[in-house]
Parts: structure tokens; sequence; C-alpha cells
């Protein structure tokens, strides 16, 4: 029982440093993180949907609107190196990694919103 509780220590401060990093990201692209987060969930052509839990009105509105929200190409690539795809927190989350994860190409949308390899139609 008391290594859980250690593991989940350093679990939570390997997330909030990750987490303070993204918000300066958020920050640069001119985007609040939550709005940052669900763009980029948005923009992976990996991820079928979005579920956004807000719990309060306040927490709704800040959400709204992030479909809108164009990231560029640079911010994107920067989460990336922040938390690389395929990055498991947790030990208990390592598992099967999928194509979109290893292969960059597979990691962003094209322009018209088809998921795809970069160069394909």
């Amino acid at each position: 029982m008391g290594r859980l509780p250690r593991c989940l220590a350093a679990l939570r401060a390997e997330v909030a440093e990750r987490s303070w990093i993204c918000a300066g990201g958020a920050e640069e692209a001119g985007v609040i993180l939550v709005r940052l987060a669900l763009a980029f969930v948005l923009e992976h052509p990996a991820i079928t949907s979005t579920i956004a839990g807000p719990r309060t009105f306040e927490q709704l509105d800040s959400q709204l609107g992030a479909d809108k929200i164009r990231v560029s190409r640079d911010v994107l690539d920067r989460v990336d190196e922040i938390v690389p795809p395929g990055t498991a927190l947790s030990p208990r989350d390592a598992g099967h990694t999928p194509p979109s994860l290893t292969d960059p190409a597979w990691r962003r949308r094209s322009q018209n919103g088809a998921a795809g390899r970069a160069g394909s139609a």
C-alpha cells in the first residue's frame, strides 16, 4: 500500500510538469490550454471521437469553440516533443503501439479534414 501513493505522486508530478510546459505552448499559440488540448485531439486522425467533460457552465464555455481553432503544425509538433506519441506515463497504460503513433505522416489530418499520409488525396 505504501508504494502506490509514491507511484501516484511521481505520476502526478510528471503530468503536472508536462501540463505546465503545454500551457506555455498554448499561451504562445494564443489559446487556453483546454482549447489547445481539444484542438490537438480533433486534429489527430487516430482519435475518432472527442469527449469533453465539463462539470460547470464555466468549464463548458472554456471548451466551446475548440473545433474552430486551427493549430499550426509547429505547435502540434511541439506538443509531440513534450509528450511523444505513444508515451505511457503510467506503466499500466503501456501496450499496443498503432502506426498512427509511430509514423508522423499519420499524426495530422490533411487540410480537408481527411486522415491519411502526407501527400495523399
